[in-house]
Order: C-alpha cells, then sequence, then structure tokens
C-alpha cells in the first residue's frame, strides 16, 4: 500500500499524481483510487503496469559494449532500450549498422526475437539508425515470430531489402513482374 492524501472539494473530474519510488524492474504493480467524503466512499478500478528493464546505449559503433547492437542483444523481454544523453551533444546521433547478423529473409543487420521498445530521445536532439554507406544491401531489422520491435522517436534511414526479378505473370495474364521485396527499410 502506498497511500497518497488530497484534500479537495469539487464535484467534476480531478487530475493528480502520485510520486513513486524504490520499485522493482520486472515486478507488477497493482493501484487503485480511492475518494471519500461525507457521502461515502468511492473505488476506482483495480489497474497494474510493470516496470519494463531499460538497457542503455552508449556508443554509436555499430557492436560491442555499449553499443544498440550489444543491448538488442541483452535486453530482457519484453524490454526497453534508451540513449545515453551523452550520444547527442551534437544534436543528432547517428547509428551505422555495417554487418550482416542474419540471412533469413535476406541480409539484416539486427534479427529481434522478442518484445523490444526503442525510445529515442525527445526534444530538439534526434535518432538515426540507418546502413552505413558501405555496408552491403541490408534491412536493418527482421522482426522474427514471436519477436515484436516498437520504435518511438527514431528515424530509420537506407535499408534495403531487394526483391528478385520475378516471372512472367502468366498466371494473371500479366507480362513479368518483380517479386516481393520483403521489406525495405526495416
Amino acid at each position: 500500500s502506498y497511500p497518497a492524501k488530497a484534500s479537495f472539494i469539487r464535484s467534476t473530474n480531478l487530475n493528480f499524481s502520485v510520486t513513486l519510488s524504490n520499485l522493482i524492474t520486472g515486478e507488477f504493480y497493482h493501484y487503485r483510487v480511492v475518494c471519500s467524503n461525507d457521502w461515502g466512499t468511492s473505488y476506482g478500478a483495480d489497474l497494474s503496469f510493470r516496470l519494463l528493464p531499460t538497457n542503455i546505449v552508449t556508443t554509436a559503433d555499430d557492436s560491442g559494449p555499449g553499443s544498440l547492437r550489444q543491448a538488442m542483444a541483452d535486453v530482457d523481454s519484453p524490454g526497453v532500450i534508451e540513449f545515453s544523453s551523452a550520444l547527442f551533444s551534437n544534436g543528432t546521433a547517428t547509428i551505422n549498422f555495417s554487418s550482416i547478423a542474419d540471412g533469413t529473409y535476406g541480409p539484416t543487420a539486427i534479427r529481434v526475437d522478442h518484445d523490444i521498445n526503442i525510445l529515442g530521445p525527445t526534444g530538439t536532439n534526434s535518432l538515426i539508425i540507418a546502413r552505413s554507406t558501405n555496408a552491403p544491401a541490408m534491412r536493418l531489422f527482421y522482426v522474427g515470430s514471436p519477436g515484436r520491435l516498437r520504435l518511438k522517436n527514431v528515424t530509420l534511414k537506407d535499408g534495403a531489402a531487394l526483391g528478385f526479378p520475378g516471372g512472367s505473370g502468366w498466371q494473371r495474364g500479366g507480362s513479368g513482374g518483380g517479386s516481393a521485396g520483403l521489406g525495405g527499410a526495416i
């Protein structure tokens, strides 16, 4: 129980907040708002949240300790990846992938097999995740089953997943066409 008290006289909606401390990563927490006055007590719905583990990216390097690639390998599922403010000392941080790590559906920089949230910075800073200029054509992420990837405040750039020339298209009366490109940037 984490009681918080607020005194007010009001007959409309009221927004309030409570600061919580010493929460444990990975634990589920339940909460309920209880209001009482001279006319009785009212109970809000029983709601819950889970404090997700966070990995912090500290370098724009393609791999190694502190890299996005390493954070994605280390993060729990579900998990959150954020970025050190030091990466944005010049405003924009760019992480360039130069190596292929998976080839399931074509060359891919990183395969995602679990639930990951990548949260870029808010405000005027920006985060770009890109394929390095000299890197082979590859998609940036392949999300495999049961993976799930959510990006917020992130720009993806220069990912490439190329299709094949395809067949004649005679089955539908057509005259050719390419096969699936399988994804583009992601």
